[in-house]
């Protein structure tokens, strides 16, 4: 069987805990002594009952609809009002199945009968975005032709909801187990408080001199150092980096007046998706070099920002006196991290991003102060403009009152756009808009684009679709799981904002968790995030590991955490070419196996929810 290729478009984006109650004030936030704005109690408990109901409401939506969906996928369409009689077996076998799960669920947990089910709805909402896409298979005619005559989509169809239905399970039985061995989600004797180091100082009890590790702390540098160089410079001198070459000759063509974007070439077809006409002033200026001198000097400065970046997340962020070996362990990672390393291959400005996102980051994270405020919001208004990202990231600052600084990024960015007029003129800015956007909205179903809206796609497509220069298939099924993946993604945001600690060092680990977060849903639920695009990420590994931020769970809560961790940074890791060759029986009759770099994410997702909420509510 032959074996698929991709050609690589060179580029230019869990489970819940229903938490009611009255949320502490003293919030992070811009004002008042504490740096508070937290929602106010009465505010609090609104939100609680919308988030409640609205969680109560989408999990029986998803008990209700799986049972017909699963009916249609394997029997067909039935009319609703006098189905056939398999068509109803196989509707109330499905629904049944999904319904006794929580039922049954609900009985491990205390309270009114109602509150117990909304405290175990959320592994039901698992099932939503299939029972959306039901009502688009029943609605819809061309998402139904495709859905029960192609094989391999309702094949793939109904892999992915079992898949859902059996991780949301286990997950829920895993942590009722954990929670059951390990009240209330500490270890005995343990601090619930225990905080991340941030400007200098390190958490109460922690050790500074390095638990005598001192004089060892040189070596491991060294060796460090070394692996990192010898992976990501020495064995990468010096790479082609195609995709610097295509925007270096954008910026020439926006210096002369020419518009850079390629529309004879389809958009996903093997082209450079160019920046809007902030492209000038990134590239501009490397534009002006010979070629060799640029490749040569956006190569080193990229390392050069990657390294200041992991200087500045182990300075503001790790424990004083580990602050050589943690640095240490960030250059092992970035030596062995594939997604950075295939960012340097292709020569994009992924250091640079990761520089700015580790300074706003780490600049929010003390939110009563301004000047931090201020540079925070720059940080995160060049990174909006290096690489347009969705609401996911920006939409964390603003449950965390971090207002100041999206204030900031908004005229930083609107500054930067101004800053372009006077040599673009408008026509770069309206093409992009108007031809540009749009073309690049819908995704694209090839193997290097990980988000779960590429994987959604996958299902209904062939594997020569794999190759090729289109865009994904717009069919309703498509946007209904779609747009179901988003609504979860919102409900998270949402008990994000409800679940705030009491504590400086608490709202400081929500903070750095919830960050991290919008990073990783920015990637998942985007239409488009290449491969390398996940070297950002290297920032929530980074605050998974921290002490502050581990400390507080439950035994049960850090092996899950950590193991989902650790299978993320693997299925990040894998190498896209030799993944697909390995996958390519699987690949010729399934498309939607090439679901590893999904996967990763949705991993990482998870060890971030857990670790966000599997604490005790004091923390």
């Amino acid at each position: 069987m032959a074996t698929p290729t991709l050609p690589r478009p060179t580029p230019s984006g869990a489970p819940m805990v229903a938490t009611e109650g009255p949320t502490r004030p003293g919030g992070p936030g811009d004002g008042g002594p504490a740096g508070s704005l937290a929602p106010p109690r009465r505010g609090a408990r609104w939100l609680g009952r919308l988030l409640a109901g609205a969680q109560l409401s989408l999990a029986a939506l998803a008990v209700l609809g799986i049972g017909p969906f699963v009916a249609t996928l394997l029997v067909g369409r039935s009319a609703l009002w006098w189905p056939s009689a398999q068509w109803l077996f196989v509707a109330g076998l499905a629904g049944g199945a999904a319904a006794g799960a929580w039922v049954l669920a609900a009985r491990t947990v205390v309270g009114t009968p109602r509150r117990r089910l909304q405290d175990t709805a959320w592994p039901a909402l698992a099932l939503l975005p299939s029972s959306l896409a039901g009502l688009a298979v029943y609605g819809d005619e061309a998402s139904h032709h495709i859905a029960v005559g192609y094989p391999a989509a309702r094949e793939s169809l109904l892999a992915y909801t079992a898949v859902a239905f059996a991780t949301a399970q286990a997950g829920f039985w895993l942590a009722t187990l954990a929670r059951r061995m390990s009240p209330g989600g500490e270890l005995p004797g343990q601090r619930p408080d225990a905080g991340v180091a941030t400007g200098g100082e390190a958490p109460a009890g922690e050790g500074t001199k390095g638990g005598g590790w001192g004089s060892a702390a040189p070596v491991a540098l060294g060796a460090a150092l070394a692996i990192y160089l010898n992976a990501a410079v020495f064995l990468q001198w010096l790479p082609r980096q195609s995709d610097l070459l295509v925007n270096l000759r954008g910026a020439r063509d926006l210096q002369q007046g020419i518009l850079p974007y390629h529309d004879a070439i389809p958009v996903w077809a093997d082209r450079v998706h160019l920046l809007p006409a902030t492209l000038v002033l990134l590239f501009g200026p490397l534009a002006r070099l010979p070629q060799d001198a640029a490749g040569l000097l956006f190569f080193l400065g990229n390392q050069a920002l990657w390294l200041l970046a992991m200087a500045l997340l182990v300075w503001r962020l790790a424990p004083p006196g580990q602050r050589p070996f943690w640095l240490a362990a960030a250059l092992v990672f970035g030596g062995t991290y594939w997604p950075w390393q295939e960012a340097i291959r292709y020569g994009q400005q992924d250091g640079l991003l990761i520089f700015l996102f580790v300074l706003s980051i780490t600049s929010a994270t003390t939110a009563a102060a301004g000047t931090g405020q201020r540079a925070a919001g720059m940080a995160l208004g060049l990174a909006l403009v290096v690489k347009p990202l969705s609401i996911w990231l920006p939409l964390c600052y603003l449950i965390h009152g971090r207002w100041r600084a999206l204030a900031m990024a908004g005229v930083t960015g609107a500054a930067l756009a101004l800053a372009t007029l006077p040599v673009t003129g408008w026509e770069p800015w309206g093409h992009f808009l108007g031809v540009e956007l749009p073309a690049m909205l819908p995704g694209t179903v090839r193997g290097t684009n990980i988000p779960l809206p590429s994987l959604h796609a996958r299902m209904f497509v062939g594997r020569e679709a794999l190759g090729n220069g289109e865009p994904a298939p717009t069919l309703a099924i498509i946007s209904a799981l779609n747009g179901a993946a988003n609504l979860l993604g919102l409900l998270l945001v949402g008990h994000l904002a409800l679940r705030r600690s009491g504590t400086a060092a608490g709202r400081r680990r929500d903070w750095l968790l919830d960050a991290s977060l919008g990073l990783t849903l920015t990637l998942l639920l985007a239409p488009m995030a290449w491969q390398h695009y996940a070297s950002w990420l290297c920032i929530a590994f980074f605050v998974l590991a921290l002490p502050g931020v581990w400390r507080p769970l439950g035994r049960g809560a850090r092996v899950a955490s950590g193991a989902l961790a650790g299978s993320a940074y693997f299925l990040l890791s894998l190498e896209d070419s030799r993944l697909l060759r390995l996958l390519s029986p699987l690949v010729e009759r399934w498309p939607a196996a090439l679901a590893f770099y999904t996967a990763g994410l949705l991993c990482l997702a998870a060890a971030l929810v857990i670790t966000r909420f599997a604490v005790p509510r004091e923390a």
